[in-house]
């Protein structure tokens, strides 16, 4: 090997040398004093690496170990001050044209209404459908139009349970053929008033099962970290047998027999997370 390749190679291993301790001398002056190193990661980013300091060691078992959440649950059946029937009216026959059962549908159902908003006891009354449906035969084989069908829906909202049965039945007397539904509910102020029953049940549940739990693992409670109240639900109760019954339109109709069941059912969820320490 000559001797100019030589000193080139000597030069090029000087070099090198030189820019490795720069490096070096970089990456110490760059180091972070105190608790908090820097690691680059194969050039992807950083990773901060903080030492555990009181101030962290308290956030950390503030967050960990040291709540209790519990899910309370309760249900509250009610006596019904309300009673919601649904009934109908629908022609017995299609007709001719369109209008003219739509005409009588309406006719008929106004009447009905106008007789029973009369009747202690109605709150309200209200529209729920109004349908006309075209009717056809099959003649050879081809659809051929028959007439039309027309039928009017409305619900009855009834305070005094005492008399729903009664004016269920004079509503099947003044022409109503169809009842298509029958519900308890509450009042709205009884229902808030039952919802802050619930409510109270549920913490009360809550509360039992944080206590149980805290004795089993040998902890204390020693204070609310947070609360969440779920929306309260309100079941009314539906009795099946009176759903979808055609009626047959009587002269004198004998009083229908209400019966409330268990009532209507308020239930709440109430979820407490409860600040613990060790006994």
């Amino acid at each position: 090997m000559s001797s100019g390749i030589k000193a080139l190679i000597i030069v090029l291993a000087l070099v090198i040398a030189a820019l490795t301790l720069a490096s070096l001398s970089m990456k110490i002056g760059q180091q972070p004093s105190g608790e908090q190193q820097v690691q680059t990661i194969g050039g992807f980013g950083t990773i901060e690496a903080l030492s555990t300091t009181k101030e962290q060691q308290s956030f950390m078992m503030n967050f960990d170990g040291k709540t209790l959440a519990v899910t309370g649950f309760a249900t509250v059946y009610a006596e019904p001050d309300r009673v919601y029937l649904r009934l109908a009216i629908e022609t017995d026959e299609p007709y001719k044209n369109a209008t003219e059962a739509y005409s009588e549908v309406i006719l008929k159902a106004q009447k009905i209404i106008n007789e029973l908003k009369k009747e202690e006891g109605v709150v309200s009354i209200k529209t729920e459908y109004v349908n006309l449906h075209p009717m056809f035969d099959y003649v050879g084989g081809e659809k051929v139009l028959k007439g039309y069908t027309a039928s009017y829906a409305f619900q009855v909202e009834i305070s005094d349970l005492s008399r729903a049965g009664e004016i269920a039945s004079k509503a099947v007397t003044l022409g109503i053929n169809r009842l298509y539904g029958l519900s308890f509910g509450l009042s709205e102020d009884k229902r808030k008033s039952i919802e802050k029953e619930a409510i109270g049940k549920a913490v009360n549940d809550a509360k039992a099962k944080a206590e149980k739990l805290a004795e089993s693992l040998g902890v204390k409670i020693v204070g609310v970290r947070n609360v969440i109240l779920g929306t309260p639900t309100t079941t009314p109760y539906y009795p099946v047998k009176y759903y979808g019954v055609t009626l047959a339109v009587a002269e004198v109709a004998p009083p229908m027999p209400i019966e409330t069941g268990k009532g209507v059912a308020v239930s709440a969820t109430v979820t407490v997370v409860y600040e613990i320490s060790e006994e």
